[in-house]
């Protein structure tokens, strides 16, 4: 039996938590001037715009809770820690955005029918700050696009940020100059589309976490070929791929040995092609054509 992690050096670590914190204080400061702004304005473009950033807000908080909640070693009842909270945190952002998107197509349905004024030089001042933070955010995520997958996937974020950003401008500035009142309304819904693709998307990975299925990233096929190209394998059964939290996979398997002889060898190889795939935990168990310890513990269970 052979178990690993896969760790970051805890001055990477350090710095990506404080890339997620400046990007969260710029974004939550961001997020209430939008907000109050998109009231004063009755601008159902920026409230929309709003409930966007609030769902990047709370995905970088939900980063921010994944590393302290990895932190702890575990405890005799929860063994891998409390990874796994970060999916309730999840499920509340799905839940509260839900709510707040209800309100959103309330309202663009109200003004379609009821329209008013609208301010399109404030919107588009204020949409011009949000293109203004999302790309300095973005820029803050790129300097580290490479290293990490969370932050390519933070970095994506914060660029559709900024290009919906720019889109309230644009349509602010249209507003601004022929008084075409409807367009704000079409935005917001066309951001709320967008906003129920990402919940789509949110829920299809919580699910599968939930269900432990096989991580969006991992290949399974290619983790299987791992396994038969070492000559010294035999064959490889009850191989089980899940996460316990968004960053930590875990594999275990059972693998039959041509000789009953070199498993830690093997052992060491695959843990090192395995951690290479994102692998966090390996558990291995090892047997030969005279021992049949896998499937005699599976035939009891």
């Amino acid at each position: 039996m052979n178990m690993s992690q896969n760790y970051l050096p805890e001055k990477n670590i350090s710095t990506l938590k404080n890339i997620f914190r400046i990007g969260v204080a710029l974004n939550l400061t961001y997020l209430v001037v939008e907000t109050v702004f998109g009231f004063c304005c009755h601008s159902m473009g920026l409230l929309a715009d709003a409930v966007q950033n609030l769902c990047d807000v709370a995905g970088m908080v939900l980063v921010l809770s994944a590393y302290k909640l990895s932190d702890p070693v575990g405890t005799n009842r929860f063994n891998f820690g409390f990874k796994k909270g970060a999916m309730l945190i999840m499920a509340l952002v799905a839940l509260v955005t839900g709510v707040l998107l209800t309100f959103i197509i309330a309202g663009s349905v109200h003004q379609i029918h009821f329209p008013r004024y609208l301010d399109g030089r404030a919107i588009s001042l204020v949409a011009a700050i949000g293109v203004l933070v999302n790309g300095v955010t973005a820029g803050l995520f790129l300097m580290v696009y490479r290293k990490r997958l969370r932050m390519r996937g933070a970095f994506r974020h914060m660029l559709a940020d900024a290009i919906v950003s720019l889109v309230v401008l644009v349509a602010g500035m249209v507003i601004f100059f022929t008084r075409w009142y409807i367009l704000d309304t079409l935005v917001a819904l066309a951001v709320v589309i967008v906003i129920i693709f990402a919940l789509w998307e949110l829920f299809h990975n919580s699910t599968s976490l939930v269900l432990d299925g096989v991580p969006a990233r991992v290949e399974y096929e290619k983790l299987v070929r791992i396994f038969y190209e070492q000559d010294a394998v035999e064959d490889v059964y009850h191989l089980h791929v899940w996460a316990v939290a968004p960053d930590t996979n875990v594999l275990s398997a059972c693998v039959r040995l041509r000789e009953d002889n070199g498993s830690e060898t093997v052992a060491a190889v695959l843990r090192d092609r395995l951690v290479k795939e994102g692998i966090s935990y390996v558990t291995l168990e090892f047997e030969t054509g005279q021992q049949e310890a896998c499937q005699n513990t599976d035939a009891k269970e």
